[in-house]
C-alpha cells in the first residue's frame, strides 16, 4: 500500500473530485462537508506495525444514509 503522506494526497485528490470541502486537523484527518453531510476523514495504521494503512470515514453531522452513498463512491476511488 502507500504511505501514509501519499494516501492522504490521494484522499485529498478523491475528495476534490467529488466536491467534498475540507478543513485540516492534522497531516493525517481532515473534516470533511458535502451538501448537508460533516464527517471526518483520517488515514490511520491497521496496527501497532504500522505496515498498512487505511483511510477511515466517519460520520458527525447528516444522513447515515446519504453518508453511506458516499462512502461507496469514495473508497473504492481511493487508489491505494
Amino acid at each position: 500500500g502507500l504511505p501514509p503522506i501519499e494516501l492522504m494526497a490521494e484522499a485529498h485528490r478523491v475528495l476534490q473530485m467529488y466536491k467534498v470541502s475540507t478543513t485540516g486537523h492534522g497531516p493525517f484527518v481532515a473534516q470533511c462537508e458535502r451538501h448537508s453531510l460533516g464527517f471526518e476523514l483520517e488515514v490511520a495504521a491497521v496496527d501497532a506495525t504500522q505496515a498498512q494503512f487505511v483511510v477511515r470515514l466517519q460520520l458527525s453531522r447528516g444522513d447515515p444514509w446519504l453518508f453511506k452513498e458516499l462512502c461507496a463512491r469514495l473508497l473504492p476511488a481511493i487508489r491505494t
